[in-house]
């Protein structure tokens, strides 16, 4: 019984010593001759786990058109969890050509540090048809 409640309780402490947090990417609208990039840094001390989910304006997930990607451990944040290291700012570019896709999404990101806000993240559009703009992620806070 007694090994039982120790097992228990290590399981539980190291569940609270886990950090995890979120961010609600409002909207984004990718237009005609556009290019968006998606910047997140980490702005912990440690290697941080990121997933971006993009839907389209159905809600089905969306990975399409996503061109390029850095810093995420070599791999592509849409499609899978990656790493994003401590102090480095990753992103992600959303290329179109012809008519435009609008929709919206979420960063979420876990450690295994206890920290609860890990990153900052803003989302950028140049596009030639109606110039640059910004969209504010969490209020430019740390999420």
């Amino acid at each position: 019984m007694k090994k039982s409640l120790i097992l228990a309780s290590l399981i539980y402490s190291s569940a609270a010593l886990s950090g995890t947090g979120q961010a609600l990417i409002p909207h984004y609208y990718v237009g005609t001759n556009s290019s968006c990039h998606l910047h997140i840094t980490n702005i912990s001390d440690n290697d941080v786990q990121v997933k971006i989910d993009l839907f389209d304006q159905n809600g089905n997930t969306y990975s399409s058109n996503i061109t390029s990607w850095y810093a995420f451990s070599g791999s592509n944040p849409v499609t899978s969890t990656v790493a994003l290291p401590a102090k480095k700012t990753g992103a992600i570019s959303m290329n179109k050509m012809g008519s435009g896709y609008v929709g919206h999404g979420y960063i979420r990101w876990s450690n295994e540090h206890n920290q609860n806000d890990a990153l900052v993240a803003n989302f950028h559009c140049d596009a030639t048809s109606i110039g640059q703009r910004s969209i504010l992620i969490n209020q430019q806070s740390p999420f």
